[in-house]
Formats: structure tokens, C-alpha cells, sequence
């Protein structure tokens, strides 16, 4: 569901540092080095043979969440591209990461848990609080690079809601022991708690009737966040709880197959809503439009939509009509030359000719009666 080239070039420009810009110096010696052996490839620090797997579980400590960085994210128009922030967050997260990233809230800290695991799952269900996070997102700030809010998703096991956590602490949130460290002060603020089949039912109302209700956000739309962002990253935050329902779909439902089957497209489509966004508006970019220039084309789009609605629709009849059979259609006579063009000379002549055949066969009965008539 991501691109993967945008990922790999994302990461790329996160570990651009400006010291490598530096031009290299051109130097006209040629001198061989003093010793020619070439150097042994052992690296310095070899793994050992029972080295960890890469898909194991980790410590808490060691789960990083995205840098809060918006350098490479924002656009020209001093915005943030939130196709390319999406591409960000999800660097590197593939479904193992994502279930790696799964933390269950303790008394002591944040515990890795593998909720797949049904005898985990259950011990997680009985206890106090039966919230396990899954991500952490980084609010971008275009005006503010040196921002530190995050907001931090989740979902109880237990009550089958989905939640969301507002931070803004001193220092970013790189890990869940940083994590642990403002959540266990009390200074997270709770912004989302929905249950999810009202989440899902949102969704499919949303795509399926009233699609433009993603301009304004839809969280915010149906006051499922109390606190208002902007509407890409309402979209970023829908994309995510997506994600998850499609990637722990057993947790929620027996008929997981039909839920993943029903809701992925949905999460195709808002993908590919934020992708055509990023492209429409770097294309903009590259024509010379403004932001309020680019607005106006767009909007001029809605309104030439717009005019096919609220018309009357003409229903046509699926089923052919009954014809009764006491009621027969008459036959209608074809008049040749009726298309012509109506001429009072050619009625004249035919009133003439009309009246002399009725002369001529008054005629034979009455003879003296017609001259009289005739000499009017």
C-alpha cells in the first residue's frame, strides 16, 4: 500500500548530512601509498552465530518512532506534503515491524506483546488497563520545525475502541521509554475513543455517499477527535486506524476475510486521494500557480460537478409495461407528403375540383336547380 521507491528515497534524504555536500578537492598527484597489501575485510565487530533474528522481539527501548523532521516534507508553498509525511512514518514498516510495534501498557512501563498469540491476547485482555499502542505520529508543523507534539494511536483489547493520545512534551518522543516518561506524569491528553464498528460504519458512509466530506476532515466532521488538525492529517490518522484494523482484523471479527475484503479498498482510495493531492500540487508548482491559484482551479472542478446536482432524475422502467388485452391501439394512417410545405394554392385547387365533382353529380338528378347554383 505504500511506495516503496518513495520510502527508500525518503530515507535517503534523512541521512543527508550537510558536511557531505562539500565538493570534493581535485588533487593532480597520483603517489602510490607506502603499503600496497591490501587490507583485510573482516569487519571490526562481527556478529556472533546466535545473533538475535531480525524479526524477534525487541525491547521497548529499541522501537524508534519517526523523527519529527519536516524539512524534506514540506512544499514549496510552505505546507506539508502529507503523501510524502504518510511515506515517512511508514519507512520500513511492514507488517512484522508493525506487529513488533505493538505495546501493552503496564504499571511500569510499555511491555512488547504479540497479540496474534492467543493465550497473550487473553492475558492482555484481563488486565486493568487493556490499551496496547501501536504507533506514535509525529505532528508536523510547517511554521515550526523544532515542534514536538505527537500523537500517539491505540486500541483496547478489551472494549474494542479505538484511542488516540495528544502529546506536546519539552523533548520528542523517540521510543516508548520516552514515552513512558510523559505518559506516567499524566500529561497525555485522550482525543479519540471510539468504538470501532462506529469508526468503520463512518467510513463506509463517507466513501460511499458524501466523499467530499474528506476536505474538512473526517474525524472532525463526525467529532470523533476533539481537537482539530488539519485535514491531511485527519487523513494520515483514518489511513493508520485502517491499517490496523486490516492488520488485526481477527481481533475484531470471526468474518475477518469479509472485513479486510470490504474495508482495504477504502484505505486504498484515501491512499491514492493524498498521492494525487502531492502530484497535482507539485505539477501546480512547476506551472507558476500559487496556492490561491491552484485553490481556484480546483474549486472551478467542484462547480463544474456540482451543476449535475440537485436535478430531477428521468427513472426508466426496468420492466416492460403490461399491455391489457381489451385495450388495442389504433392503426395509425401514414399520409404521404404530409411533410411538405402548406401551400393555399394547391387548397384552392383541390376545393375547386371538389366542388365541380359535386356539380357534376348533382347533375343527373337536378339539372335547372344546379345552373342556378351555378350562376352565383
Amino acid at each position: 500500500m505504500q511506495s516503496p521507491l518513495f520510502s527508500q528515497l525518503t530515507d535517503e534524504m534523512a541521512r543527508i548530512h550537510p558536511i557531505k555536500w562539500a565538493k570534493p578537492i581535485k588533487s593532480t598527484k597520483f603517489n602510490t601509498p607506502k603499503n600496497s597489501q591490501p587490507k583485510s575485510t573482516k569487519p571490526k565487530n562481527p556478529q556472533p552465530e546466535n545473533a538475535e533474528p531480525t524479526n524477534s522481539l525487541k525491547p521497548s527501548g529499541h522501537t524508534f518512532f519517526a523523527s519529527h523532521g519536516n524539512r524534506y516534507m514540506r512544499h514549496p508553498w510552505s505546507v506539508i506534503d502529507y503523501h510524502i509525511y504518510l511515506t515517512h512514518i511508514e519507512s520500513r514498516r511492514d507488517k512484522i515491524r508493525r506487529e513488533q510495534e505493538c505495546h501493552l501498557i503496564k504499571n511500569t512501563g510499555f511491555t512488547q506483546v504479540a497479540i496474534h498469540d492467543k493465550p497473550v491476547l487473553d492475558n492482555a485482555i484481563s488486565q486493568t488497563n487493556s490499551t496496547v499502542v501501536f504507533v506514535s505520529l509525529p505532528i508536523p508543523d510547517a511554521q515550526n520545525e523544532s515542534s514536538t507534539a505527537s500523537l500517539v494511536l491505540g486500541f483496547d483489547l478489551k472494549l474494542h475502541r479505538l484511542q488516540a493520545y495528544f502529546f506536546e512534551p519539552k523533548s520528542p518522543i523517540e521510543n516508548y521509554e520516552d514515552l513512558w516518561k510523559v505518559w506516567s506524569k499524566g500529561e497525555g491528553q485522550l482525543v479519540i475513543d471510539i468504538p470501532v464498528d462506529r469508526f468503520l460504519a463512518a467510513i463506509r458512509h463517507t466513501m460511499q455517499h458524501q466523499v467530499e466530506i474528506l476536505e474538512i476532515g473526517l474525524l472532525h466532521h463526525y467529532g470523533i477527535i476533539t481537537r482539530a488538525f488539519q485535514a491531511g492529517l485527519d487523513m494520515v490518522i483514518t489511513v493508520q486506524f485502517l491499517q490496523f484494523v486490516d492488520d488485526f482484523a481477527e481481533l475484531i471479527t470471526k468474518d475477518h476475510e469479509e472485513l479486510r475484503e470490504a474495508y482495504t479498498p477504502y484505505q486504498d482510495e484515501l491512499r491514492e486521494v493524498l498521492a494525487a493531492g502531492s502530484r497535482d500540487s507539485w505539477f501546480a508548482v512547476r506551472d507558476g500557480l500559487t496556492i490561491e491559484q491552484y485553490r481556484q482551479k480546483q474549486l472551478k472542478k467542484v462547480v463544474a460537478s456540482g451543476l449535475f446536482h440537485g436535478q430531477k432524475m428521468i427513472v426508466l422502467r426496468d420492466e416492460p409495461e403490461t399491455i391489457q388485452k381489451d385495450k388495442v391501439s389504433r392503426r395509425v394512417k401514414v399520409v404521404s407528403g404530409h411533410s411538405d410545405r402548406w401551400s393555399w394554392s394547391k387548397l384552392r385547387v383541390r376545393v375547386l375540383v371538389s366542388a365541380m365533382f359535386i356539380l357534376c353529380f348533382c347533375s343527373a338528378f337536378d339539372r335547372p336547380r344546379v345552373l342556378c347554383v351555378g350562376m352565383f
